[in-house]
C-alpha cells in the first residue's frame, strides 16, 4: 500500500507573505487569521520589535498588543521610541524622542522573553469558559506589563463588546474580572 503522490509531497517551506494591512487596524477582529493576538502571528510581530528593542539597548515599559496592531514604548537610560507593528508585520508608527529616565527603569520594563506567545490564546480560552460569546471575536486588547510593587508580569485583557464582564488581569495563574 503505497502512498498517493499528494501525501507524500513535502509541504511548502516558503514563508506565507502576510496580507496587507487594513486601512484601520482596529477594524481587525481577534478572531481573523490574521489577528496578532495569535501565537505564530504574535511571535512574528514580537521579533520585529525585538530587533528594534535589542537595538536600543532598552526595555518595553509595556506591550498593548491588539488584533491589528501592536503598541510599545522601548525606553532607554535616555530615550523613549514609541513604535507601533501591524498585519504585515511592518513598523507602521515609529518616533523618538530624549527622556531622561530614572537609573533603575529596567526593573519596571519587560523583554520578549517574558512574552508568552500561547498566553491569549490561554485567556481567552478560559474567558469563554467564564461568560458567553467569543472573546477572540470581542477582543478590544491586552496589556502586558510589570506589577509596580511585585514586578510580576501581568496580563490585562479588555473586550469591546459581548457579555459583561469585559474586562480581566492574569496575576499569577488566576484570571478575574475586573469590570
Amino acid at each position: 500500500m503505497g502512498e498517493s503522490r499528494e501525501a507524500r509531497a513535502e509541504p511548502d517551506k516558503r514563508e506565507e507573505k502576510p496580507e496587507e494591512p487594513p486601512e484601520d487596524p482596529d477594524s481587525v477582529k481577534g478572531s481573523e487569521e490574521r489577528a496578532l493576538n495569535r501565537p505564530r502571528n504574535l511571535r512574528r510581530a514580537l521579533a520585529v520589535l525585538e530587533r528594534r528593542r535589542r537595538a536600543a539597548r532598552g526595555v518595553y515599559d509595556s506591550l498593548r498588543i491588539a488584533p491589528g496592531r501592536i503598541d510599545t514604548v522601548i525606553e532607554t537610560l535616555d530615550r523613549r521610541n514609541n513604535i507601533q507593528v501591524v498585519t504585515d508585520f511592518s513598523v507602521s508608527f515609529s518616533s523618538a524622542h530624549d527622556f531622561p529616565n530614572r537609573p533603575d527603569y529596567k526593573r519596571s520594563g519587560i523583554t520578549g522573553e517574558v512574552v508568552g506567545t500561547q498566553m491569549p490564546r490561554r485567556i481567552l480560552g478560559a474567558i469563554n469558559r467564564s461568560r458567553r460569546g467569543n472573546a477572540a471575536r470581542d477582543l478590544d486588547y491586552f496589556v502586558v506589563s510589570r506589577d509596580i510593587i511585585e514586578r510580576d508580569v501581568q496580563w490585562s485583557v479588555y473586550l469591546r463588546s459581548g457579555a459583561l464582564p469585559r474586562s480581566y488581569l492574569l496575576e499569577g495563574r488566576t484570571l478575574r474580572a475586573i469590570g
